[in-house]
C-alpha cells in the first residue's frame, strides 16, 4: 500500500492536469479573426477588466475615472493584475485558468494532510494510505470546484486558504507552535481578501481555537502555560482582524464606501423572509446531490465524535446557512459551498473507514471469509464508497465532466467576443457600450462601458429589487445580483452608443428605440447602434449589410 501511495497522488496529479488542459481548450473558442481566445465566467471578466485596467495604469476600476468597486475578490484581482501586466488579454486569461489547476492540486495535497490530522494515531493504521489517497482525489474529483476555479473565479484561492488555515490551526492544537497559530490567522485573512463574506468560516475556527484554549488553560491551571494559550489565541485574533481592517480602510479611502458595491446590490432592499426562501429552495437539490456525503459525513460526526470534525462540520454547515441567507445564486454550480465540499468529503471517508472496521471484524464477516485476509476487502469497500459518492455528488455535470457538452456559458463568451472584435471595429475608443454580461465584451473590447444589471453602477445597486418574478430563474423568484435595473437611466439617460438588450425584466424600450438606434451586422453579430453615433465609423457599414430599426 505504501508504494501504491507514493505513486498514486502523481498519477493523479497527471490526469487532473491533462482533463484541466482540455477543459481549457473546450471553454474558449476561435473567433471570426481566426486566433483563439480564452475567457473565463462572466463575473471574473469583469475582475479582469479592473486587474487590466490597474496594471496599464488607470487603477482598480471597471471605468477610468469611475470608483466603484465591482468586484468582491480582491486578492484575486491582485493574481489577475500580475497576469494582466505580463501578458496580452488573452494570454492573461489562459495564465489564470492555468493557475487555477495548480491551486487545486495545492488543494488536494492540502486534503491530504487534514485528513491525516483527523485520523489522529490511526492514521497509520490499513486505512492511513487508502485514505490520503482518496482525500487526494476526491478534492480533485468535484466539478463545481473545478468548473468555478478553471473559469477563473475566487472559488479554488478561497478553498486554498480556507484548507490552509484549517490544516495549520490542527497543526498549532497538536504542536503547540504559536507560529502556526499565526499562520493560520493569516490564512484566515487572506481568505477574507479573497471574499469577505468568508468571515463566515473564520467564526467556527476561531470557537474551536477558544474550546483547545480553554481546554489548554485548564490543563495548565495557573502556571504560565495555561494563560499563554489564551495570549497566542489574542494574537491571532489581531492578526486576522488586521486583514479585516486594511482591506474595509482601503475600500473606504479607494472607492468611498467600506463594502463592495456588490453588497449592496444583492443584499439590500429585500426582507430576510423571501430571500431566505429562495435561498433555501435554491440550495435544496444540493442536498439532494450531496446527500451520500453529508449523510455519511453526520455518522462519521455522531459514532466517531471529535472536536476537529465538529469544526469542518460546521464549517460545511456555515457556507450553506450563508446561502440560504443571501438569497441562493443565479447558477446551480454550487459556488458558495464548493470550498467545504473537500472538508465534507473528509468525514465521509472517515466514515467509510470506521464502517469497513466494524464490518471487517464482525462475527458474520469472519464466518463468511473464513480465515482469508480481510483488510484488502475492506479497503475495496471504502474505494468503492468513495468513488459512488463523488459520482453522485457530480450527478448534473457529468455531461460536462465526460465534454460532451461544453462548460457552461463556454458558447456565450465565444459570443462575445466576436461582439467585442465587432465593437473594436465599428467605433472608436471614446465609445460608450451598454451590457447586461459585463465580463467579455468590455475586456475584449476596451470600451467604456454601462452595467445595466449594478455590478459596476450605484445607482443601480441601491435601486429596489424586482419581486414580481420577471427575473426569477428557475424556482428563485427573485434572483441576487440580476434583480435591480433601469432601463430607463441607463439606456435613455445615458444614451451608450452600444446596447446589449432593450428589454430586461419588466421594460420594453423597443419602441422609443426605433428612431434611435439601429441594427447592423458585423462579425455574424447584429449590433445595436446609436444612430448618428460620432463614435461609430459609419464608413465602414459600405460593405456591411444594414437595416434600420432594432
Amino acid at each position: 500500500m505504501r508504494k501504491i501511495e507514493r505513486i498514486a497522488p502523481p498519477v493523479t496529479a497527471l490526469g487532473f492536469l491533462a482533463w484541466s488542459a482540455a477543459f481549457i481548450r473546450v471553454s474558449s473558442s476561435v473567433a471570426t479573426d481566426g486566433h483563439r481566445y480564452f475567457c473565463l465566467f462572466d463575473d471574473a471578466m469583469i475582475s479582469m477588466r479592473y486587474a487590466w485596467n490597474f496594471a496599464h495604469g488607470s487603477g482598480l476600476v471597471w471605468n477610468p475615472g469611475e470608483y466603484v468597486q465591482g468586484y468582491t475578490n480582491f486578492l484575486m484581482t491582485l493574481l489577475m493584475a500580475l497576469a494582466a501586466f505580463s501578458f496580452s488579454k488573452s494570454a492573461a486569461v489562459l495564465c489564470i485558468q492555468i493557475l487555477g489547476a495548480l491551486m487545486l492540486l495545492m488543494v488536494a495535497w492540502l486534503a491530504m494532510r487534514i485528513v491525516d490530522r483527523l485520523a489522529g494515531r490511526d492514521s497509520d493504521k490499513p486505512y492511513g494510505a487508502l485514505l490520503r489517497m482518496l482525500a487526494f482525489f476526491c478534492a480533485l474529483a468535484y466539478y463545481p470546484l473545478n468548473y468555478w476555479t478553471l473559469m477563473g473565479m475566487e472559488t479554488g484561492l478561497l478553498t486554498l486558504c480556507l484548507l490552509s488555515g484549517v490544516f495549520l490551526t490542527f497543526r498549532y492544537v497538536d504542536h503547540k507552535r504559536a507560529i502556526d497559530l499565526y499562520l493560520a490567522a493569516a490564512c484566515m485573512g487572506l481568505a477574507n481578501w479573497t471574499r469577505t463574506d468568508s468571515v463566515v468560516f473564520a467564526f467556527p475556527i476561531g470557537l474551536y481555537l477558544l474550546w483547545e484554549a480553554r481546554a489548554q488553560s485548564a490543563a495548565g491551571g495557573a502556571s504560565a502555560g495555561g494563560g499563554a494559550a489564551y495570549r497566542r489565541l489574542a494574537l491571532g485574533a489581531l492578526v486576522y482582524l488586521g486583514f479585516v481592517a486594511s482591506l474595509l480602510v482601503f475600500q473606504k479611502l479607494y472607492y468611498g464606501d467600506m463594502l463592495p458595491n456588490t453588497y449592496t446590490l444583492k443584499l439590500t432592499g429585500r426582507s430576510l423572509i423571501p430571500r431566505a426562501w429562495d435561498g433555501y429552495v435554491f440550495a435544496r437539490p444540493w442536498l439532494d446531490q450531496m446527500a451520500p456525503i453529508l449523510i455519511l459525513a453526520l455518522v462519521d460526526l455522531i459514532y466517531a465524535f471529535s472536536p476537529r470534525k465538529l469544526l469542518l462540520a460546521a464549517l460545511v454547515l456555515a457556507s450553506l446557512t450563508y446561502e440560504i441567507y443571501v438569497g441562493g445564486d443565479p447558477w446551480r454550480y454550487w459556488r458558495i459551498m464548493a470550498p467545504t465540499v473537500p472538508l465534507a468529503s473528509l468525514l465521509a471517508l472517515q466514515a467509510l473507514a470506521g464502517l469497513a472496521r466494524a464490518l471487517s471484524r464482525s462475527p458474520a464477516f469472519d464466518a463468511y471469509f473464513g480465515k482469508r485476509p480481510l483488510i484488502p476487502a475492506a479497503q475495496a469497500l471504502v474505494l468503492v464508497g468513495a468513488l459512488l459518492m463523488m459520482r453522485f455528488a457530480d450527478v448534473t455535470f457529468w455531461k460536462e465532466v465526460k465534454f460532451i457538452d461544453r462548460p457552461y456559458t463556454a458558447y456565450s463568451n465565444g459570443v462575445g467576443v466576436n461582439i467585442a472584435l465587432g465593437l473594436r471595429d465599428l467605433t472608436d475608443e471614446d465609445a460608450v457600450i451598454g451590457v447586461v454580461w459585463a465580463g467579455s465584451i468590455p475586456y475584449y473590447s476596451g470600451r467604456r462601458s454601462v452595467d445595466f444589471l449594478g455590478k459596476c453602477d450605484r445607482y443601480i445597486a441601491r435601486l429596489p429589487p424586482d419581486e414580481s418574478g420577471a427575473v426569477g430563474w428557475g424556482v428563485v423568484r427573485s434572483v441576487p445580483g440580476h434583480n435591480k435595473y433601469d432601463l430607463n437611466y441607463s439606456i435613455k439617460k445615458l444614451r451608450p452608443d452600444y446596447v446589449a438588450v432593450l428589454n430586461y425584466g419588466q421594460q420594453d424600450l423597443t419602441e422609443w428605440a426605433k428612431d434611435k438606434y439601429v441594427s447592423v451586422e458585423c462579425r455574424g453579430r447584429e449590433l445595436l447602434l446609436a444612430k448618428d453615433s460620432p463614435h461609430v465609423h459609419w464608413d465602414k457599414l459600405g460593405v456591411q449589410s444594414a437595416k434600420t430599426g432594432p
